[in-house]
């Protein structure tokens, strides 16, 4: 095969990534199904639950007419069973439900310093995702952009400098799977779901701060902590102003 700039975007499971002399990163998984929502009665609002799968959750997430039910984790665990009891306990028929699963990678970003110099690993085919919630969204955009921009500025060796550029994705994912032992563990998820019981506008802006744009490094918690507080304050000023 020939090409000028290969940007590699296959997925976890990268045959691309392979051939190319890659190792496969550590991997986890994910099943999910779709439930009418008519057949399960809930407050119509995103529900995480901790302790069904080992490092990892199940979730319940609106999305139109329908519920997404799944779970994520990682290790040697029947994750489809898992699923079909968690689907048990919230009162539907597993036999009904058309569950789906994949691959993840979970904390491993791969090192690219081998085969072609134009090539560039992308998204999950690089290892890039959240070891703590699974996410990838975030990564697959902001690497595939720095790709592009790479190969668009013409640099002279293109691999070394992408590979400057998502050095912030690398390092977050790496930050993720130092905290991601820390945060699974028994006594942490139930304090983790103390806190963050009926605190809506907290979960919200945790998601909007460092799940959907990483504003923040996961070593800088405790800055996200802070920063919501002073918005809360001022949100509480400003409303006396006004009155």
């Amino acid at each position: 095969m020939r090409f000028r700039h290969l940007v590699v975007a296959d997925g976890a499971q990268s045959r691309t990534r392979s051939v190319l002399g890659y190792k496969k990163p550590k991997l986890g998984f994910c099943v999910e199904t779709q439930v009418p929502k008519e057949k399960l009665v809930r407050g119509g609002e995103i529900e995480l639950f901790f302790g069904i799968v080992k490092t990892g959750y199940a979730w319940i997430f609106p999305s139109g007419d329908t519920y997404c039910i799944g779970l994520i984790g990682r290790g040697a665990q029947k994750f489809d069973i898992l699923l079909k009891d968690f689907l048990a306990s919230l009162g539907l028929d597993p036999a009904e439900c058309e569950i789906k699963g994949a691959f993840i990678p979970y904390g491993y970003p791969v090192k690219q310093k081998g085969g072609s110099d134009d090539a560039l690993l992308v998204g999950d085919a690089a290892g890039f995702a959240d070891p703590i919630t699974g996410e990838g969204l975030y990564f697959a955009m902001r690497s595939g952009i720095d790709a592009a921009e790479t190969i668009i500025d013409g640099a002279e060796k293109v691999r070394s400098e992408y590979i400057k550029r998502v050095a912030v994705c690398a390092k977050t994912v790496r930050q993720g799977r130092v905290l991601q032992k820390i945060f699974y563990a028994p006594t942490m998820q139930k304090r983790f779901a103390k806190v963050i019981r009926g605190r809506n506008e907290f979960v919200g802006f945790f998601c909007d701060n460092l799940v959907s744009e990483y504003k923040y490094p996961y070593f800088r918690l405790c800055t996200l902590c802070r920063d919501y507080k002073k918005r809360r304050l001022y949100q509480k000023r400003t409303k006396c102003v006004d009155k």
